[in-house]
């Protein structure tokens, strides 16, 4: 009896190294190179078909992995910036805005693998976030009234900063061992400060409300990247 049960405990310990050793196999088969850098095109493709991309929500335009044996890490970011000047001439005033407006996005995270098939692979992981929103808006006026000028300046900043973090899915499609096509889900819990402060002229102070938000986010398989392995 004791003999029939040693067999059995060699039989599973054996059946399970096996199966670990299958699974690295496969990662390693599937992630012939350690290092991949993707890019976000769903705003590309939806240009190019005529489609409305702007519902997708996922804001990391580049990506990068390093692939280990059983695990990837992973990064993601995305800056924009906007700057505009606008000038607006009335009967007796004339109107200068500017508009300076920035987003940042950044995120780190770890993944685990599931293998599916040569071409296919799933991952499932966490991600810690961060992301920050500043818009600087300027106004300035001059009127004629009275036989005289008036100046006047506004400004307007609004700023957010977020923290916070959450699980994924990830599917992955491989043409070769160089490109891939990926696509993901996330669900994410943000922590995030807001202000909004208006001046007035010389730079004073008129009005400011700060408040704090704790929101969750899902963002369902629609963005699709392209990756490059080296």
């Amino acid at each position: 009896m004791r003999i029939l049960i040693l067999l059995l405990l060699f039989t599973i310990t054996i059946g399970s190294v096996n199966g670990q050793r299958n699974k690295t196999d496969k990662n390693n088969e599937f992630y012939a190179n350690k290092r991949e850098i993707g890019v976000n095109i769903t705003n590309l493709l939806g240009n190019l078909l005529s489609l409305n991309p702007n519902n997708v929500n996922s804001p990391y335009f580049i990506s990068f992995r390093q692939h280990f044996k059983k695990t990837s890490l992973r990064f993601g970011f995305n800056y924009d910036l906007d700057q505009t000047e606008e000038f607006e001439f009335l009967s007796n005033e004339a109107v200068n805005k500017k508009v300076k407006a920035s987003v940042l996005d950044a995120r780190i995270g770890m993944e685990w693998h599931y293998p599916i098939s040569k071409r296919f692979m799933m991952s499932s992981g966490i991600d810690v976030i961060f992301s920050q929103f500043k818009d600087d808006s300027e106004i300035s006026t001059s009127s004629f009234s009275s036989g005289s000028n008036v100046f006047k300046n506004f400004r307007s900043l609004e700023t957010s900063r977020g923290f916070g973090g959450g699980p994924f899915i990830r599917f992955d499609f491989k043409f070769n061992d160089l490109i891939s096509l990926s696509t993901e889900s996330t669900f994410y819990y943000i922590y995030s400060k807001d202000s909004d402060q208006l001046f007035g002229d010389p730079g004073q102070l008129l009005s400011e409300n700060n408040a704090t938000k704790n929101s969750v986010a899902l963002a369902l398989p629609q963005a699709l990247f392209v990756n490059i392995s080296f």
